[in-house]
């Protein structure tokens, strides 16, 4: 559970020169956002946390600490990407959808709206897991699956 007392708001310049207030765990100078990175309103980033080149990080997402974006990812409103998270290169993580502490996303992988990656899952790349699918903790999904079931 995130303890969100322990952010501190301040304001992130996209790309575009759109400005947007985000909050920082007061630990935020050991995380990492890189180039052209677009964040929406309302974002919390988690103390060792890195978001990769030219990511784009909706309205009210939640990075946990330690957890790794890579380049290009995109990330929808609402989502939580747990502690200690990996989310591969051009991957979707689709609105309001969690992923949960250690999982694994892997490149070109996409977590479509309202699904649930159980915590140390591995998504593998070019897979899809469909809307409101759930894949249980220390699940395998992989390389190339679509996946629509879970629970």
């Amino acid at each position: 559970m995130t303890n969100f007392n322990k952010y501190i708001e301040t304001e992130w310049t996209n790309p575009d020169g759109t400005t947007t207030n985000i909050y920082l765990h007061k630990k935020f100078d050991r995380a990492t956002i890189g180039e052209s990175v677009h964040i929406g309103d309302d974002v919390y980033i988690g103390k060792f946390a890195h978001i990769g080149y030219g990511a784009g990080i909706g309205d009210g997402v939640t990075v946990g600490n330690y957890a790794r974006i890579r380049n290009w990812v995109a990330v929808g409103c609402g989502a939580n990407i747990s502690n200690r998270t990996f989310v591969g290169e051009n991957a979707f993580v689709g609105k309001y959808a969690s992923i949960g502490k250690g999982a694994v996303i892997g490149e070109r992988a996409s977590v479509l709206e309202n699904a649930i990656v159980g915590k140390y899952a591995s998504i593998g790349e070019r897979s899809t897991v469909h809307e409101n699918a759930i894949v249980d903790r220390y699940a395998y999904i992989t390389a190339g699956t679509y996946y629509s079931t879970g629970g």
